[in-house]
């Protein structure tokens, strides 16, 4: 569904008694009211717990390009943020990839930054608190810089946009926006019905579109392993 369709749904399962709009552009009222539930939704979703865990927010296999003698790098555009499990570099035919370890800001700045050595292959990675990639050492010549990223929030503006969630998952932001609607109404009724809708969708969501979380627990007769997400 776009933005417009998950709109028209919501005000359909919210039982408004208004007629459905034909486009978002310049909404007032109620329409513009339940873009709100629906915006407010999805970037809620996108902010959860889950965060920068969510698969949809992936955007794997990127690379940018290092420069000779130059250690700091700005963040990529539309990334928020690196796994910097995934971040590798290698030499321009794609040859001799090699694992950076990634390390403290501050263990740069104090450890690395201020040691005089020679440019050569890259071995560290870090982050400023500006969003400034450095590697350490700097690059002796033109060499990849390769990782999996996390997008920044998507935003709903337009009435044929559509969410970056899976399709399948799309009613989760409908109730959601019967919720919101429920509770500034104060229909009890009305909100019970939302949220028994809503948990299923976005329990399965969270099976589906996050990771496994594995947890390792100490115990009396030796080591006890749980997963679950």
């Amino acid at each position: 569904m776009n933005f417009l369709q998950l709109v028209q749904e919501a005000m359909q399962k919210a039982g408004v008694r208004e007629d459905l709009p034909t486009t978002l552009a310049g909404a007032t009222g109620i329409v513009a009211d339940f873009k709100g539930y629906v915006t407010d939704t999805y970037r809620r979703i996108q902010n959860t717990a889950h965060a920068e865990n969510w698969f949809f927010r992936q955007q794997l296999d990127q690379t940018f390009p290092l420069v000779a003698g130059t250690d700091g790098y700005s963040m990529p555009s539309g990334i928020q943020e690196i796994n910097w499990r995934t971040v590798t570099v290698y030499e321009t035919a794609k040859t001799n990839e090699r694992s950076l370890e990634f390390v403290d800001y501050y263990i740069w700045r104090m450890g690395m930054d201020t040691r005089e050595v020679e440019d050569t292959f890259p071995q560290y990675v870090t982050l400023a608190p500006d969003d400034t990639i450095y590697v350490f050492p700097a690059p002796d010549q033109a060499y990849t810089f390769r990782y999996d990223g996390v997008i920044e929030l998507d935003e709903l503006e337009d009435d044929s946009d559509v969410p970056i969630i899976p399709a399948r998952y799309h009613w989760v932001l409908v109730w959601g926006a019967v919720s919101r609607y429920a509770k500034s109404h104060e229909d009890g009724s009305k909100l019970a019905e939302a949220e028994s809708e809503y948990r299923p969708i976005y329990d399965t969501l969270v099976n589906r579109q996050s990771p496994e979380v594995r947890i390792v627990t100490g115990h009396l007769y030796g080591e006890r392993k749980q997963y679950g997400r």
